[in-house]
């Protein structure tokens, strides 16, 4: 999917500190930029984390968005400043 949902906000920044494999399989490189979206329900414990990728667009509507593990988001990226 690409651009941001109606429903979902940028609620961080991210970057991969190793190569990471999506819900979709697809895999973000290391050192890729990425926005954390979340709803206005909390993310039940265990569930993908919903992400933005940052594809240097600087538009929303452009963004692709997938999910990662709740693994890989807390062991391997790192926040950054939106």
């Amino acid at each position: 999917m690409i651009g941001i949902p109606k429903g979902f906000k940028k609620a961080g920044a991210g970057r991969t500190l190793a190569d990471i494999t999506d819900v979709e399989g697809w895999t973000l490189s290391k050192g890729q930029r990425f926005f954390v979206l979340e709803m206005k329900i909390k993310r039940p414990v265990g569930f993908p984390v919903n992400i933005a990728i940052d594809n240097g667009f600087n538009n929303d509507a452009s963004y692709p968005i997938t999910a990662i593990s709740e693994d890989d988001f807390n062991n391997k990226t790192k926040k950054e400043k939106p």
